[in-house]
Parts: C-alpha cells; structure tokens; sequence
C-alpha cells in the first residue's frame, strides 16, 4: 500500500490518524444514542464508515489516504462501540458474560482475519478492495439493522417523538468542546511521537511546538471536564466523579495500557517478516496466528469461566496481565533478521493467551462497575481507551523505527537510496546483497528495541489492576459495584 503510493516513511499516520479520530469521537456517539436512539445512531455510523472506506478505496496519493483514514474512524468509531452497548442492553446480567465472551471472540478472530485478508489483496496488487470491502459488509449491516433493530431501542418507554429529542436543546448538552479537545490531544501526541527522528528532531522549535500545544490540549481537556461536570443537565465525556472512582479507574487504566502493546504487536510483526524475511504480504499476516487465534478463544473462555467460577475480574485480570507481560518479554527475542522458528509460534500465544484474557474480562466488567447511568458513556470510555493506547503505542514504535533509521542508514545508504527506500521499501531489493543485510540489521534492531519498550507497558497493566482491588468483596459476573443495580 505505502509502496505504491510512495510514502513508506508516512506509513504509521495510515492507522494513527484513523485511532486518533476514532478515540475523539466514540463516546459521542454513544451519547447522541441517548438523544435519537441506537438504530437511527448506528445506522448514521455505518454510513459514515462506508463512505469513506470507498474513498479510502479510491485514494491516488498517501495524504488522500491518510485524511480518509482519519474520516474513516468516525464511523468506525460508532459502530464498535454501539455494537458493544446494544450487547449490554439486550443480555440480561446472567446472560451477559455469554454475550460478552461472543463478542470479545469476534473481535479477536477480526483481529486474526483482517491481516490475512489484507495481506491476501495486497499480494495481488489490490489493496484497496482491503477498504472497498467494507461497502458491502456495511451495507448488509445497515439493512439488517434498518429491518431487526426497534426503532426507540435503548430510549426510555415515554421517550418523546423523534423531532422533539433531535432537537437543539437536546444537542446542546452534548459535550462537544470534550471531544475537540479530546481528538485535539490525541493528533498532537501521535504528530510528534510520528515526525519527530523523521521530520525534525526532539530539539527542535516544531518538536518543542508540539509537546507545548499536547500539555496544553491535555490540561484544557480535563480542565473543561472537571467544570462541565458540575452544570446539570450536561453530559460530560469524563465525568469528574470517575476520579474518585478507585475500581472504574484500574479499569480505564488497564484498558489504555493493553491498547498499546496490542497495536504494536498487529502492526509491527507482518511487517517484520515481510522486510526482514521477504515474505508475502499473505504470508507476513500468517505470522499473526498463534497470537491472534490464541486470543480469540481466551477471550470467549475466560467469559464463561467467570460467568460459572465467579472468579473475581480482578484475580483474572492479574493472570492474564502476567501471562501477557510474560509473552512480550519473550516476542522481544525473536525480532531478529535471522528468521521465524518453531518456538515463536508458542511465544506468540503466550503473548495471545495473556491478551485474550485481558481483553475478554475488560469487556465483560464495565457494566457490572459503573453506575447505570454511567453505562452508555462508559462502554464508549473503555474502548476509547484502549484505542487511544493503540495510537500512541504505534506512534512510540514509530518513532523508534524512524529514529533508529534516521540514525543509521545514513551511514550505509547514499542521499538518493535513502529517498528512494524511505519512498518504497521493496527498493532494498536493488541493493547490494552486502547492503541488504546492513538494512535488515538496521530494522532488526528497531523491532526488538520496540518489543522491549513494550514490555514496559505490558508491567505497567499489573500495576493499575492494584486500583481495581477493593476491600472485601471483589467485583464479580453476576455480583455488582456498590450502589448499581444488577439489571
């Protein structure tokens, strides 16, 4: 893809610019679900994901592709999280992890698929049918829904007309100026983290710019949010009374940090071996297997096995936490230009099982710690969350990469091999066998250093599951947070 629109070194802002745009705008729309409904909602989201999958399909140039992207996840952003509220609302408690354990499976199996597919219309040189692909999925969707799906499902019983709550006043009380900042916040972190060892380095006036205008989007985003949350009637997207939170924050904490090794690890392994190895685009997203499959059925078996065992979240978290950081440690000693065994297979569904687990039981646990009320704005929450911790984990990488490469192959490549390599990668193979093997050491040695770095994040998840932690009781399937309901 990056190859044949030229633009291999801008090749991280093809998923970052989609998860920042996604992060800004997911609970949004599970708000404006409140106001009109989630069918009229859902079907608005999936539109929105059609249209600019068929332009991500017809992008001639990187920049068009990139600005699409970043269009692209609005919708995107829409469709995961409402699916996943819909979940909540039609399973009854008892049901729920079943329903969850379904869900949290077709995520990871899609997880497993889509680098395979991708890989599969890249080889044939028809990548775009990667995005044009969704138009017919969409558009199955949007029909199903259109017919199955109660036309006031998810609104209260005496609910006004449909005009009367898409009404402006109902609107106004959307927050907005949140989700500005939010996405503002977000671009800015993944823009210096993404250009920075590639555009200009750390010490530069645009570098400095940038993280200056990050703290502030940041502090201004929470800011707004501590003072909109004393107004009645608004909806702020973080309300203030998640701070004091103790077992919501472990949940919001874990979900940010798992976002960015997952990411890595989706992006960063085909890629490895279809420069290191020489692999296929098809064969590169093989590779993905023994982590992908791995945790899609952990994901569905530890559901269950909390539904029956009522094994508190927190003790399940704390395993797969560890197993997780356990893999990872393990995937940072096979990045290396020697080639794939046997044995990386297991480490990655090491690294897979401890991700399944993870994942599964952080879908499952939201509406059994929040509040009712809460329940909406909270499921667009922990995945934005999550998503928020994919882009920048994928802008860290990238910024090793490019660092790493800014460093060293100026000292094996000359100016103009260098712009052509940075252009499209496959022209490493018009190389010299000798230079071929100096490149490959290069990224050799960026993949393992992100791995590493990952592993980092992989600890930091034992730590925030310390905050879910509560005294006496844990939170269980079937038992809930103090004050809520259990459905």
């Amino acid at each position: 893809m990056t190859d044949d629109l030229k633009g291999f070194e801008k090749r991280s802002w093809i998923v970052t610019g989609y998860l920042a745009t996604y992060t800004g705008s997911m609970a949004i729309w599970t708000k404006v679900s409140d106001i009109i409904g989630r069918k009229h909602t859902t079907i608005a989201s999936l539109v929105i994901l059609l249209a600019f999958s068929i332009g991500c399909g017809c992008a001639h140039t990187i920049n068009q592709l990139i600005i699409l992207r970043a269009l692209q996840g609005i919708g995107g952003a829409g469709a995961y999280a409402l699916a996943l509220l819909c979940i909540y609302e039609i399973a009854p408690k008892t049901k729920l992890p079943t329903y969850s354990g379904l869900m949290s499976f077709c995520l990871a199996l899609a997880s497993l698929i889509g680098p395979i597919i991708g890989g599969a219309f890249a080889q044939v040189s028809a990548w775009r049918w990667a995005f044009l692909i969704n138009a017919p999925l969409c558009g199955i969707a949007i029909i199903v829904i259109f017919i199955a799906m109660p036309t006031n499902f998810g609104l209260d019983q005496h609910t006004p007309s449909f005009r009367t709550r898409a009404s402006y006043h109902s609107f106004a009380n959307l927050d907005l100026v949140g989700s500005v900042l939010l996405m503002a916040g977000s671009f800015l972190i993944v823009a210096v983290l993404n250009e920075t060892n590639l555009a200009f380095s750390w010490s530069s006036g645009g570098a400095i710019a940038l993280l200056v205008l990050t703290g502030v989007s940041w502090i201004a985003f929470f800011a707004w949010e501590w003072y909109i949350s004393g107004i009645p009637g608004k909806d702020p997207i973080f309300p203030k009374r998640w701070l004091f939170d103790r077992p919501w924050m472990g949940i919001l904490i874990s979900s940010f940090v798992i976002g960015v090794p997952f990411n890595v690890v989706i992006v960063y392994v085909p890629q490895q071996a279809e420069i290191l190895l020489d692999k296929s685009p098809l064969d590169s997203g093989i590779y993905l297997i023994g982590y992908s499959a791995v945790a899609a059925f952990a994901a569905a078996i530890v559901n269950v096995a909390s539904s029956r065992g009522r094994i508190p979240f927190v003790y399940t978290l704390l395993v797969g936490c560890v197993v997780h950081t356990v893999g990872m440690g393990l995937l940072s000693t096979i990045t290396t230009s020697q080639g794939f065994h046997a044995t990386d297979i297991v480490y990655e569904a090491i690294a897979g099982a401890g991700m399944g687990v993870i994942m599964g039981v952080l879908v499952l646990s939201t509406p059994y710690v929040v509040e009712d009320r809460d329940l909406a704005i909270a499921t667009g929450a922990v995945v934005q969350f999550r998503f928020l911790g994919g882009a920048i984990g994928l802008a860290i990488a990238s910024n090793i990469l490019n660092g790493r490469l800014a460093h060293h192959l100026h000292d094996v490549l000359t100016s103009h091999e260098l712009h052509l390599f940075l252009e499209n990668v496959k022209s490493i193979e018009h190389l010299s066998p000798h230079l071929q093997e100096q490149v490959k050491d290069i990224f050799a040695g960026s993949y393992s250093t992100q791995m590493r770095v990952m592993i980092g994040f992989a600890a930091a998840q034992i730590l925030a599951i310390f905050l879910i932690i509560k005294r006496g009781r844990q939170l269980a399937a079937g038992k809930t947070h103090p004050g809520i309901s259990s459905g």
